[in-house]
């Protein structure tokens, strides 16, 4: 079975990356970088004062289970990667296509458009969130999700 995986960068979406590699060998991985864009706009600092204020445990949380990953896999695994600023870019589709997965598996990326999801790998596209600042998921001291 060939898989690729189109990740973030972030240590939970490199983490997601060694842990299937580890099971089942990965073939491609193309890391998305982007550019913030964020503005300092009076709604944002809002939520940044309400999520200090009233969430910082969730958000402690959030900090401790990326320390932890960023740990324990601090690289991704030594095969092919791919790094771009724009994972619906024209060069990830071409190499995709190229490469005729069977699975393609999705973490930390922007918003797959069309093109990409065109693709059709034999198995399927699978979206999988690696863990988020308000899901619910209380994280262990070690990083584990009870």
């Amino acid at each position: 079975m060939k898989i690729v995986c189109w990740i973030g960068n972030e240590p939970n979406q490199i983490a997601l990356a060694n842990k299937i590699h580890q099971k089942f060998p990965v073939d491609t991985i193309f890391v998305e970088t982007r550019k913030t864009k964020r503005k300092l706009t009076f709604v944002f600092l809002l939520q940044k004062t309400i999520e200090r204020l009233f969430l910082s445990d969730i958000a402690g949380a959030w900090f401790n289970m990326q320390s932890y990953f960023k740990k324990k896999y601090p690289t991704l695994p030594e095969i092919n990667i791919i790094h771009t600023d724009n994972i619906n870019s024209v060069e990830v589709y071409e190499k995709s296509k190229l490469l005729s997965p069977d699975l393609i598996v999705v973490s930390g990326t922007s918003l797959i458009k069309e093109k990409l999801l065109s693709l059709n790998p034999k198995i399927g596209i699978v979206n999988l969130h690696t863990g988020g600042r308000f899901t619910g998921n209380s994280f262990k001291s070690d990083g584990a999700c009870t």
